[in-house]
């Protein structure tokens, strides 16, 4: 799936190092795992970081941005998670829901995160209504955490 996404990256954005820059992060920020066991966890973030990495380095071999190498594993990190997809919950407490990242592209360069809890994002969702079948107003997952805009290359900074 990221080699598709950044082969359209590449095809609209090579020419531009920066929005080559901006519209991969977007595409990388799009991707979600979890995974039980530490070492699959680990080997899927380095092969999608690798997928990136590889291509980025063959483009921009001598302006390649370390922001944008960390930004890409900072998003990984976040994205690619150690869980209980069964029972929502995070392996560590087990009592803790997952928690999920929600990157969206603002304005040009600047990305807003805003975080929510997995099994909120699950609920069913009832499409072009407002209410749900009680006739009462339908709710919206709410975040449970949100963060400042920020700039694509700076949300290692924004944690």
């Amino acid at each position: 799936i990221l080699r598709r996404k950044l082969a359209i990256v590449e095809n609209r954005y090579k020419k531009s190092q920066l929005e080559y820059e901006r519209y991969a992060i977007i595409a990388i920020s799009s991707i979600y795992g979890i995974d039980l066991l530490d070492d699959n966890i680990e080997e899927c973030r380095h092969r999608l970081f690798e997928i990136f990495n590889k291509q980025y380095i063959s483009f921009y071999k001598s302006n390649y941005k370390i922001e944008c190498i960390n930004t890409v594993k900072y998003i990984l990190e976040k994205n690619i998670i150690k869980g209980d997809a069964l029972s929502l919950k995070t392996q560590e407490s087990g009592n803790e829901s997952i928690i999920f990242c929600e990157w969206s592209a603002v304005n040009g360069s600047m990305i807003k995160r805003r975080d929510f809890m997995l099994s909120f994002m699950l609920e069913p969702v009832q499409q072009m209504s407002l209410f749900n079948d009680d006739n009462k107003p339908y709710s919206i997952p709410e975040p449970v955490r949100e963060f400042p805009l920020t700039h694509f290359l700076k949300l290692v900074d924004n944690d």
